[in-house]
């Protein structure tokens, strides 16, 4: 009977140690979470200031500091050394010259941000930046793009340009020095035709030229089908009344935007296109055969009647 006691006792007392064990390893766990969280918290707000971000310079990937009214870039920011995106836009009273001598300085720097920032020139230093992929010029209509562009054309890596809201009329011949470029949103410009060089831009596969009321829809196309690599066309919101029979040129276009025209039906000619995927047609006045007729000529393709964004 003793013995059943004794035994008892000391399981009794196996199972309390554990119990406090255990606890200590929550109480130790949850203290590291609080830390981790701490940390993740610290990470997470450094990415809209710089001031937090140069607390853990070593872990900043990223800065989102549009629209925050900055007047100056700190040297220090050069110590944030595995920064690889910076969004600057909307701070018109930052002196971007000033700013280049250290942004030129951040090597790893992938995608840059100079939205609606009043730019007349684009600093020099911008040629620094040799691992740049993407870059946002949007609003700014005071830049002289003719040279911004001349000076683009080192950044061998630079694959996607926006310079969309520009009041552009024309692109700048020198467009076609960069010669990297894949992607080009020049959306809500007042652009007409592209320039002939263009064609000379073997990479390009997306072109935006949404919102630019003023094409001529004619010629556009047939400068596109003169490229080889065209998949994706934007051409929502420009006044189209009729998208022409050249269109069967564009053999890898895969994506249609033309939404938001005064279209009423399509050609023929669209269903030599066999790569198409996806076309675009809502808020257009189409005549009531057009949905048989696609089927009938495109009976791979999605076409989309109803703006998917008042559709979710």
């Amino acid at each position: 009977m003793k013995n059943k006691i004794l035994n008892y006792l000391v399981c009794c007392i196996i199972l309390a140690v554990s119990a406090c064990n255990q606890n200590a390893k929550k109480t130790e766990s949850n203290a590291t979470d609080s830390i981790s969280n701490v940390e993740q918290n610290l990470k997470e707000e450094a990415q809209y200031s710089i001031e937090l971000a140069l607390k853990i310079p070593d872990q900043v990937e990223q800065l989102r500091l549009s629209n925050l009214d900055l007047k100056e870039i700190p040297q220090e920011i050069t110590k944030i050394k595995n920064l690889n995106r910076l969004y600057l836009g909307r701070n018109p009273k930052i002196d971007f010259a000033k700013a280049f001598e250290y942004i030129g300085q951040l090597s790893n720097i992938e995608e840059l941000s100079l939205t609606e920032n009043e730019l007349t020139q684009l600093p020099e230093q911008i040629t620094n930046l040799k691992k740049l992929k993407i870059l946002w010029l949007d609003a700014n209509p005071k830049l002289a793009f003719g040279a911004a562009f001349e000076k683009l054309e080192d950044l061998s890596k630079l694959n996607e340009l926006s310079i969309n809201d520009n009041d552009l009329k024309e692109l700048p011949a020198s467009i076609a020095s960069i010669k990297s470029l894949e992607i080009l949103n020049m959306a809500r410009n007042q652009i007409k035709v592209l320039p002939e060089g263009m064609k000379e831009l073997k990479k390009l596969h997306t072109i935006n030229l949404d919102g630019n009321t003023q094409l001529d829809i004619n010629k556009i196309f047939e400068q596109l089908g003169d490229y080889n690599n065209i998949e994706v066309l934007q051409l929502g919101n420009c006044e189209i009344t009729a998208i022409p029979a050249s269109i069967k040129k564009l053999k890898k276009l895969e994506i249609l935007w033309i939404n938001n025209n005064q279209i009423q039906s399509l050609p023929a000619e669209i269903g030599e296109l066999k790569h198409l995927k996806e076309v675009y047609l809502f808020e257009n006045p189409l005549n009531d055969e057009i949905e048989q007729f696609l089927k009938g000529i495109l009976p791979k393709t999605q076409v989309i009647y109803v703006n998917p964004m008042l559709s979710n």
